[in-house]
């Protein structure tokens, strides 16, 4: 698979289309939706960044801006998003300790890059981009297996079977991006976390919900 800035910015214009439709039937139709709506939206905003990036490597405040999505955002949202439409109330318990433990990782990944932001240096390699962040390789492999974690029992937790489908193709797309794109692995998961986020549109209710 190739990718490229013309497959970040194509990403990111089906993704505002499709986070644009999600959106409007979340406020039309339930509210409680809306942060999860917004996640192809936000996705969107991220390819439109790392497709500047490819134009613009050297740029670091373009880089720091993807990792803001990539290391802190993702992990605390989409549990927020799940806390936010989950019904029952033990779930929603489990999903609220998920959240803050997914702030915490995303604390923890991001604030080391924050404080060698100067360090951080993109490079393109084998059609992919690697985001080189002076970090461990230990410390950076064992957040991601609780980056992952967290995201995968934030969707499987839900109530919701299109949910934890979607966390399945997560988990999936993340054993195939370690697998066959380990150089490049935060920037090739977030572009099929990305794709994945189009299935989001089907979540949403389609019918106003009766009061």
């Amino acid at each position: 698979m190739c990718f490229s800035a013309a497959a970040s910015f194509t990403a990111s214009s089906v993704l505002f289309v499709t986070g644009g439709c999600a959106l409007y039937r979340a406020i039309r139709n339930n509210p409680k939706y809306i942060f999860l709506a917004l996640v192809p939206i936000f996705f969107a905003i991220q390819q439109a960044i790392e497709g500047a990036v490819w134009l613009n490597p050297n740029n670091q405040i373009l880089s720091f801006a993807y990792l803001f999505f990539a290391y802190f955002m993702w992990p605390p949202y989409i549990g927020l998003s799940v806390y936010a439409v989950e019904e029952d109330p033990k779930r929603k318990k489990y999903l609220m300790y998920l959240t803050i433990l997914g702030f915490l990782v995303g604390c923890i990944l991001y604030v080391p890059a924050v404080l060698k932001w100067y360090l951080i240096k993109p490079s393109i390699v084998q059609n992919a981009i690697c985001y080189h962040v002076d970090l461990s390789d230990l410390y950076v492999e064992s957040l991601a297996i609780c980056y992952l974690a967290i995201l995968f029992f934030d969707t499987i937790l839900s109530s919701n079977q299109f949910l934890k489908f979607f966390g399945a193709l997560l988990a999936l797309s993340f054993v195939i991006t370690y697998l066959f794109y380990q150089h490049a692995f935060t920037s090739v998961w977030c572009f099929f976390g990305a794709i994945l986020s189009i299935f989001i549109l089907m979540i949403i209710p389609k019918k106003r919900v009766k009061k």
